[in-house]
This record gives C-alpha cells, structure tokens and sequence, in this order.
C-alpha cells in the first residue's frame, strides 16, 4: 500500500473578531483590480463575533432532496474558534492566461501583490482592502502552460500553474461535505487540506454543502460560516484554485426571488462575492443568464483542462419548490436550459476524458435523494418511474434522453458526487460512480449509512479523507487519501486507502 509522508496535525487555537461597522465605499477600480458584483459587502444585522460556546450532538445532518426546498427541523451552529488572521486569500477562476486573486482583510490595509513566472522578474500591483470587504485582484498576462508564483508582503511564495495543454499529466483533488458541523472534526479537517496541499493539485474541486446556510436560523446566521470556510479553504486555495460545487445545504434552492430578502438569493449574492467561481467567457463556458440581484450566478460551468473536460451541475436553482406534502421526485431537475448546455457541451467536447461533478444524483427513489448506481435509472438522471415503467418523454417532452444516457452517449468517464459522506466506487454502463467521502468527519471509518442509503455494490468505505485524480493522456489515476491524527499500524496519515485506474 502507497503511504505519503506523516504531516503532522494542526491545532485550531485562538478567537475570530469581525468587525460589524457599515462598510466604506469600494474605492474605484484600477485595472487588473476588479470590483465585487455588489456595492457593498453583505453583513449580518447583528455582529457575528464567534465566541466558544458548548455545541449539543446533533444527528448526522440528513440529506434533503431539492424538491424538498432548503428548510429543515435540524439547526447548525458554527463550533470552531478560528484564529486571527490578517488576510485571507483564495485563488479561482484559472485561465492559460490569468488568474483571479480573492482578497479579504478583517482591517483596512494596502498590500503589494509581486506575481509571474517562476525564475522571472515579478510585476507588482498594489490594492487597498476596505475592512470586511471582498476584493479581487485579476493577475493577468501570465504565461500559458507554467508554473506561477506570488507573493503578498514579500511574503510567502504561492505556486499555482495556468491551464494545460493536451498531452499534459496533472492532478487534481475532491472533497465533499465540509459541513461544519457538530460532526465535524477542525484538527481532522485542516489535516485533510494540508494532505490535498502536499499532492500539488492544480486545482480542487469542492463537492458542496460546504456553507450549511439552510440549517441555520435564521438563514442569515450563517455569515461567519462563510467567512470560517475562507480561512479553511484558504489552507489550501490560496496556492490550488477552487471551484465549488453547490449543495443541497448551501441555500440556493426553492423557494427563490428577484431580491436579497430569500435565502436562495442572500446565499449567491454571499456566495459569489466571497469565493470566485468561473464565469462564462473565452475559457469557460456555462449560465449565461444573470440573475436580477446576484448577477452571474457562477452555479453551472465546464472547462478543459489538458485532455479533460470538466462539467460542473446545478439543480437547486432550477427545482421549482414542492406543492404541499407532495413527494414528485420528476420535481427535481437542471432546468431544459442547463439540460441543452450540458448536451451541447459533451457533444461539442473532442476531449479524451470527460468528467461530470454534482453533489448528488437527480431524483432518487427517496426524498432525500440518497444513492449512487442503484438509483441512477431512474426520474431525470435515469428515465424511469418508480415501478419501471419509462416516464422521461412524458415528465421531459423534447428534452431527448436521460441524462445518464446523455453520459454513455458521449463518453463521459467519472460523475462524481457528494452528499452521502462516504467513499463508494462504482460503475454502470462503462461510467466510474464515484462518491466523494468528507474531509473532516470526527467518525472515522464508519459505514454504517450506506445501506440506509441504498448503497449494494461496489467498494464502500468510510471516512474521512480526500480524493486525489492524476490525469495523463494514457489513462487517470483515482486514489482515495486518509487523514488521521491519532494513527495507529494500519491507519497511517496519507495512506492510499484505495486506488484504481482507468484506461
């Protein structure tokens, strides 16, 4: 078995003080700086000041079908002290050419960012940071296929590449379900985002529920969540681009306005001016279609990169809300437009490897739409009622075919998903199912969901860990990760729990 080396564990120590005082006009762009989608940052109407507090056991969070809306019964409280950091930086949005630099500072201050190619003279830029207000900074003029460096302060070297050629080998990571939660372990977590930051991924890619902004109540309390998340994420994002996936629990589905009074609303407006997720131009493609109050919503995205395509979905924005008590599981849904880009997309893609990423299939046989392979043919993802029957044509006049039969058609190699928080690897129709299992779960190695889930074949394992994808023009190679703080002979932190291959 393939061990990496020990890392040692991280203590999470110390307090998170925000300041709650309005926000001061954004100063004017100048270029390379670009200015947030909105005037001003969103805050909280009270100071969200995270002080220790007792957190009681919660259930394991239960998954929720988006036909369900985004409410449930259950309450989250964020239970981590974060320690005082003068900035946070996240890297998103990587093109050959440039690369998008999110900034937030807790006070006003001037930095100056020295950025280029490795072994070349640096350019500079230097950018004021209001207190508590998002700002990105474009390095552009970069060097396509390199490795780039920046520094903030003459600080800290960050390595990042710009996009791939074909021909080229890379890698990747995946985690999923961050949560936060009561069930989540901070030591565990921080130790998996320094494992991902050992492999040197190019990117990573983050499977959702990460923000849990409908298990708080109200909604609006989940403000520090977000700003918790771009400290951890920053672990590692500040050196390996993010891009996130939405989820179940990030508060973006039904019920859905024009204004930031909904919860879908205030969460993509909080979502997309903290973490920079690709938008549409000459290197991506995905949702053209803004959003009143938020602008692109960043939710739905596809990119190549080396010989890979890689497809981001969305079903929460397009899943109309539940009429009642009714149970519809034809109810979920990507919407005909992302439905259409998404086939325009595969059939357009001369890639060798295609590569689908949502938190959770479509549909389901249960409202929380649980499941992977077992659940595949049916509703939406499928075709098929629940009794066998075929029903797509009836519940989707024109869309064409399932999605999982748009997959096979056009030769999609992995969907990976999320939203079950354990590591399953399986296979249908020559497609890789791959559930994605959490970063920082405090219940190391239990299985004992998967049945409750639906869960029959393939090789199911527990948590926590992460997933890391190196990409060849020859074949892919999918390793499972483990993190452990307390290790024993057979559970050595970075061991590869499980790998495969794919040709």
């Amino acid at each position: 078995m393939q061990t990496l080396p020990l890392k040692p564990a991280l203590l999470l120590v110390l307090t998170l003080l925000l300041s709650s005082c309005a926000p001061q006009p954004q100063p004017d762009p100048t270029p390379s700086i670009k200015p947030t989608p909105t005037s001003s940052p969103i805050l909280p109407t009270a100071s969200p000041t995270i002080s220790p507090s007792t957190v009681e056991e919660q259930k394991p969070p239960q998954g929720q079908n988006p036909s369900q809306g985004q409410g449930s019964d259950a309450s989250q409280s964020l239970n981590f002290e974060i320690p005082t950091h003068a900035y946070s930086a996240i890297l998103g949005r990587p093109t050959s050419n440039s690369i998008t630099l999110s900034l937030l500072s807790a006070t006003t201050q001037t930095l100056t960012i020295a950025y280029g190619a490795e072994n070349s003279t640096p350019q500079t830029i230097s950018v004021t940071l209001q207190a508590d207000f998002p700002q990105e900074v474009i390095l552009s003029n970069l060097t396509p296929d390199t490795s780039h460096f920046y520094s903030i302060n003459d600080g800290e070297q960050h390595v990042f590449h710009t996009a791939r050629p074909a021909g080229s080998t890379f890698t990747f990571t995946i985690q999923a379900d961050s949560h936060l939660d009561s069930n989540t372990s901070a030591d565990v977590y921080l130790q998996t985002l320094a494992n991902q930051r050992a492999d040197h991924p190019d990117f990573v890619m983050d499977m959702g529920d990460t923000f849990m902004t409908d298990k708080y109540k109200p909604y609006t309390d989940a403000f520090p969540q977000y700003l918790a998340q771009r400290y951890f994420l920053g672990q590692l994002a500040d050196t390996a681009p993010l891009f996130l996936v939405l989820g179940n629990h990030d508060g973006e589905g039904a019920p859905r306005g024009k204004n930031g009074e909904e919860m879908s609303v205030w969460s993509a407006q909080l979502r997309t001016q903290y973490f920079p997720n690709p938008v549409p131009n000459d290197f991506y493609t995905g949702n053209v279609t803004p959003h009143p109050a938020v602008g692109d919503l960043q939710n739905y995205y596809a990119f190549t990169w080396g010989d890979a395509l890689f497809i981001v979905l969305d079903p929460y924005w397009y899943t109309p809300p539940t009429k009642g008590n009714t149970e519809n599981l034809w109810n979920p849904t990507l919407g005909e437009e992302q439905y259409q880009w998404l086939k325009r997309t595969l059939e357009s893609s001369n890639a060798k490897w295609k590569f689908v990423f949502i938190h959770q299939l479509i549909g389901g046989l249960e409202k929380d739409g649980r499941g992977g392979v077992e659940v595949a043919p049916y509703h939406e993802w499928g075709g098929l009622n629940p009794d066998g029957s075929y029903g797509f044509e009836q519940n989707r006049p024109g869309w064409g075919v399932p999605i999982h039969q748009l997959l096979v058609s056009n030769n999609v190699t992995a969907v990976f998903h999320g939203h079950d928080h354990l590591f399953v690897q399986q296979e249908l129709d020559g497609i890789i199912y791959q559930e994605i299992p959490q970063p920082g779960s405090a219940r190391p190695n239990s299985t004992d969901s998967a049945a409750d889930y639906g869960y029959v074949n393939g090789t199911i394992l527990g948590g926590p860990g992460h997933m890391r994808v190196t990409v060849s023009p020859e074949q892919v190679i999918v390793d499972y990760i483990r993190s452990y703080i307390e290790e024993k002979p057979a559970q050595q932190n970075g061991q590869v729990d499980f790998s495969y291959t794919i040709k």
